[in-house]
C-alpha cells in the first residue's frame, strides 16, 4: 500500500512507485497536477485508470463538518466519473488517497498506442520504468508543451455508445475504432471522430484543433472564454451531425 498526500506533484508520485519497482499506474506518467486530483475524474490513460488501484482515500466532509475515510465502491468511479464530480460535487477535500501496488511487471497486451510504440522500437521487456518511459515519449510527440503552445490538453472525453449505434457507424466507417467497456458498451476515441469531421487543423475564434491531436485546443489568439467556448460548440455540432455522437468536455469549469 502507498499512501500519498492530496497535494503532492502526481507526476512525481508515478516517478517514485516506479523507481520502487512498483507497477498499476506507470501508464498514469506525465499527467499534469496533484494526486488528490487523480480521483474527481477518476483519472486515467493508455489502459490504466486510478480507480483500479486506489482502496481508500481520506477527505473532510464538508457537510458533516469531519475527516472521514471512503472506500474505493464509495467514490462511484466510472470512466471519468466520481461521486466528486456529480453528486457530492464540493462536498469533500480530498487529504490523502491510498493505493495498492504491485511488484509483478506489466504484461501485455497493452492500450493500442502504447502496444504500437512498444513494436515500433523492438521492445519485448516490459518493466513499470519501460512502460513509463515510452509513455512520456508518447506524450511529447502528442501533446503540445504548455510553456510554448498554450493548450486546452486532452479537452473531450472518450465518448461511450451502445452497440446497435456502433454496427450503424460501421457501415459507413469501418475502420471505426472501439473498445468494450465492462457493460457491454463501447468506447470510441473522440480525437478519431473529430480528426473525420474534417476538424484537424480547423481554427475559428482565436482556437485551432491541434494537428498532432486533434483533442487538444491551441490557443492562438482567443481573449476568454467565450471564445473557447464558441469553438468547443462548433466541434461537439460538427461531430453529432456527422456520427450521432456528443462530445462531453473533460476538464471541469470552476
Amino acid at each position: 500500500m502507498l499512501k500519498i498526500g492530496a497535494g503532492e506533484d502526481w507526476d512525481s508520485v508515478v516517478e517514485r512507485s516506479v523507481t520502487m519497482g512498483l507497477s498499476g499506474i506507470e501508464a498514469l506518467s506525465a499527467i499534469p497536477g496533484t494526486a488528490g486530483a487523480t480521483p474527481v475524474q477518476n483519472v486515467g490513460a493508455y489502459g490504466q485508470e486510478i480507480a483500479s488501484t486506489l482502496t481508500e482515500l481520506e477527505a473532510y466532509d464538508m457537510k458533516e463538518k469531519r475527516f472521514v475515510v471512503l472506500k474505493n465502491a464509495d467514490c462511484g468511479f466510472a470512466y471519468r466519473y466520481s461521486i466528486f464530480k456529480s453528486t457530492e460535487n464540493r462536498r469533500y477535500i480530498i487529504t490523502s488517497i491510498t493505493l495498492k501496488l504491485s511488484r509483478i511487471a506489466p504484461q501485455p497486451p497493452f492500450y493500442d498506442s502504447l502496444q504500437k510504440y512498444l513494436d515500433e522500437h523492438n521492445i519485448t521487456y516490459f518493466t513499470p520504468q519501460v512502460i513509463r518511459d515510452a509513455v512520456i515519449a508518447i506524450r511529447k510527440v502528442k501533446l503540445p508543451n504548455p510553456v510554448l503552445t498554450p493548450n486546452t490538453g486532452s479537452f473531450f472525453k472518450n465518448p461511450i455508445i451502445e452497440e446497435w449505434l456502433l454496427n450503424e457507424l460501421r457501415k459507413t466507417y469501418d475502420d471505426i475504432p472501439s473498445y468494450t467497456m465492462a457493460d457491454g458498451r463501447f468506447k470510441v476515441p473522440a480525437g478519431w471522430l473529430i480528426e473525420h469531421a474534417d476538424l484537424k487543423g480547423y481554427a475559428a475564434h482565436g482556437m485551432r484543433v491541434y494537428d498532432k491531436n486533434a483533442l487538444v485546443l491551441i490557443n492562438e489568439s482567443a481573449s476568454s472564454y467565450k471564445d473557447l467556448e464558441a469553438f468547443r460548440e462548433e466541434i461537439i455540432n460538427k461531430v453529432r451531425d456527422q456520427f450521432r455522437i456528443t462530445l462531453e468536455q473533460e476538464p471541469e469549469l470552476l
